[in-house]
């Protein structure tokens, strides 16, 4: 038997586990959880590791900028950060 089994992460509890269990109950089977993060953005992947590539060269070199949580708070709700 092979399934594959999409939830979101909301979905994710443990009357999900009870179910999956119920199904494989008897049953010689192996399973795999695979956790992958959804793309909500329009940018490609070569790109996105192309900036993060960038970003970690610059805090590398010293350019990056410390902040506190609130402080970055503060930065994004300017719309500085975009």
């Amino acid at each position: 038997m092979n399934a594959v089994i999409k939830v979101s992460s909301f979905e994710f509890n443990e009357e999900l586990f009870n179910k999956i269990s119920l199904l494989l109950k008897g049953k010689d089977a192996e399973v795999t959880i695979a956790v992958k993060e959804r793309n909500t953005s329009l940018e490609s992947e070569d790109v996105y590791f192309s900036r993060l590539t960038k970003s970690i060269e610059e805090i590398e070199r010293g350019e990056g900028i410390l902040f506190t949580m609130e402080e970055l708070e503060a930065y994004v709700s300017e719309g500085k950060a975009s």
